[in-house]
């Protein structure tokens, strides 16, 4: 058996070596389940409810606020993470960055 596991897919080949033609492939098949793909349903399942996904926060003025979903949907994407250090997510107008709006009153439950 022979095993890729790239950036979106795992394929596998079921493959014989050896014999009168040399090597023959008897199967392959794959699934849309590897790499980029996996480690976005580990931050869907595992991180952003660790980090807040679905909670609130206290905005200015006393509103309360749910926490912006780009912020979990960029963490999904590994080439998004370098966003998440903008100027204007590190000045605070993030609710999740230190010294942004939530921080120290974030509420933990789920809106949705």
């Amino acid at each position: 058996m022979i095993a890729d596991f790239g950036g979106g897919t795992s394929d596998f080949s079921v493959v014989r070596v050896g014999g009168p033609g040399g090597a023959q492939v008897l199967s392959t098949s794959g699934v849309a389940i590897a790499g980029d793909a996996f480690d976005a349903r580990l931050v869907d399942h595992v991180v952003s409810p660790a980090l807040g996904r679905g909670s609130t926060y206290e905005a200015e003025l006393g509103r309360t606020m749910p926490v912006p979903p780009w912020l979990y949907s960029n963490l999904r994407r590994w080439h998004h993470l370098s966003f998440l250090r903008s100027p204007m997510t590190i000045s605070g107008g993030s609710p999740l960055t230190p010294g942004g709006p939530a921080v120290g009153r974030a509420n933990s439950h789920p809106t949705a």
